[in-house]
């Protein structure tokens, strides 16, 4: 299953809710590398999950 995440709010959407390995697809080719950034929580909207495990946090309203 592939979701289509064009937007770097959908990205960190899918990211947040079904974890850094989830498939995206239509990626632009110039924000691939800010996508596994995030997916390695080094960008600040994924910071606190990825790298301290914290499910408690509440997902930003996707735009």
């Amino acid at each position: 299953l592939i979701w289509e995440a064009p937007t770097k709010a959908s990205q960190a959407w899918f990211v947040r809710h079904f974890g850094p390995e989830v498939n995206l697809g239509n990626i632009p080719p110039d924000e691939v590398i800010a996508l596994e950034t995030l997916r390695l929580g080094l960008r600040a909207d994924t910071l606190k999950e990825v790298l301290l495990g914290d499910s408690s946090v509440e997902p930003a309203a996707a735009s």
